[in-house]
């Protein structure tokens, strides 16, 4: 058994570029299905935003709200809220910029009816 430097060599150099390869094509794919989502730029904001699809005050929405462009502007107004309650500021700013910056000032509003809980209480009062 002998060792040869070349082959070891174009060996580790394919292994790397195959390994970047698949973490760049992994990267690609994920901004291709969050593509609503890649004005935010920023991946915690981003995390955050996804995990709001799974809340139960999100999915009552969906049962009476069906314009997509206004569920996606309460999910962002769910992150705020989010980012409100652990204290993080300059995210929650931030974020309130790209949504101000891409939905303009109605758009904004809208995120901000839901952050403050207005649309729930307003909801809740519809209800009785």
């Amino acid at each position: 058994m002998s060792y040869d430097p070349v082959e070891s060599a174009a060996k580790g150099a394919t292994e790397g570029f195959l390994n970047w390869g698949t973490d760049l094509i992994k990267k690609f794919a994920s901004k291709f299905k969050d593509k609503e989502l890649a004005f935010i730029q920023d991946e915690k904001t981003i995390k955050r935003v996804k995990d709001q699809y799974r809340s139960g005050e999100l999915a009552f929405y969906k049962e009476y709200i069906n314009d997509m462009e206004m569920l996606f502007l309460l999910k962002m107004g769910l992150t705020l809220r989010s980012l409100e309650k652990d204290k993080e500021i300059d995210r929650k700013q931030n974020l309130r910029s790209k949504i101000f910056n891409k939905y303009e000032v109605k758009g904004l509003h809208i995120a901000q009816f839901v952050e403050n809980g207005i649309l729930n209480r307003y909801i809740g009062i519809l209800e009785f």
